[in-house]
């Protein structure tokens, strides 16, 4: 019984994150770079993005595809892990 539970909390994040990445916009992905101090310039770097590209869709120019919205979405993610594990150790 414990695995059947176990399985469906795992499918319900999996859907929650889903629609978690289906919310990112240009203001979002700004919104996180702010409060993690991530400039253009690192994003393009990290994910290996041309600059025009990046200028394009933090912008709303150009829409951002469902591929690109999981990778801000898991970039960022990561990133924000990475800030809350170093204050942990460092008590930044």
């Amino acid at each position: 019984m414990n695995k059947f539970k176990n399985k469906i909390l795992e499918l319900k994040k999996d859907a929650q994150r889903k629609t978690e990445v289906e919310n990112v916009t240009p203001e979002w992905v700004r919104s996180r770079m702010k409060s993690l101090k991530i400039s253009q310039q690192m994003l393009q770097d990290d994910l290996r993005v041309d600059k025009s590209s990046i200028s394009l869709l933090l912008s709303g120019k150009q829409n951002i595809s469902k591929r690109t919205k999981a990778a801000f979405y898991y970039y960022l993610a990561y990133k924000e892990q990475c800030k809350i594990n170093e204050e942990l150790l460092f008590g930044k």
